[in-house]
């Protein structure tokens, strides 16, 4: 059978996977008519595929950038974990609601929510709305920045905001906040 494949010519199917040997590139093949157990690793100048290389770079890029992002997307997600310790959080009664009493929120479904909130759009003051309420503390910042939890008025996201800029905008927030966290 190996006499057969001589002075024959293979087309690649797909390329599977990259490595470096030796100082130079090998992409593993899989070859158009022939069962995965044939498949090779080639080296990088022995290959005119020049559409299928650069289609599995990028697909490669691609799925780099999406780790990369579901590692921030983690980390944002423990830095929220910590906005309270307890498992769940009392919020204010909701004029809105039938009930007087207090709702509570369970810690899930406040992670749940900011998950939702994480992405790149503007945040907190820089949406040019007007505070509303603090839900929340941490003080798991970038650099150790104590950030509220903030809500706005006219709208159903909230954001984490640095405690330095709440407290020169609006410090009656912050002093309600506290009073009813002392309650």
């Amino acid at each position: 059978m190996e006499d057969e494949r001589v002075g024959q010519e293979f087309s690649v199917e797909k390329i599977l996977d990259k490595r470096v040997r030796n100082g130079g590139v090998e992409y593993y093949l899989k070859w158009k008519g022939y069962p995965d157990s044939e498949n090779t690793w080639e080296p990088q100048e022995n290959l005119d595929c020049p559409d299928l290389i650069a289609e599995f770079e990028n697909k490669r890029k691609r799925e780099s950038q999406m780790k990369k992002q579901q590692q921030k997307k983690k980390e944002r997600s423990k830095s929220t974990e910590s906005l309270l310790s307890e498992s769940e959080i009392k919020k204010e009664s909701n004029p809105c609601s039938n009930s007087g009493e207090d709702q509570i929120i369970p810690m899930q479904k406040l992670r749940k929510e900011m998950e939702i909130l994480e992405d790149t759009r503007a945040r907190g003051f820089e949406r040019n709305l007007k505070p509303d309420k603090i839900i929340g503390v941490t003080d798991e910042g970038e650099s150790g920045d104590v950030l509220f939890l903030m809500t706005w008025k006219d709208c159903d996201e909230a954001d984490l905001v640095p405690a330095r800029l709440v407290n020169k905008r609006c410090p009656e927030l912050v002093i309600e906040f506290y009073e009813f966290l002392s309650r």
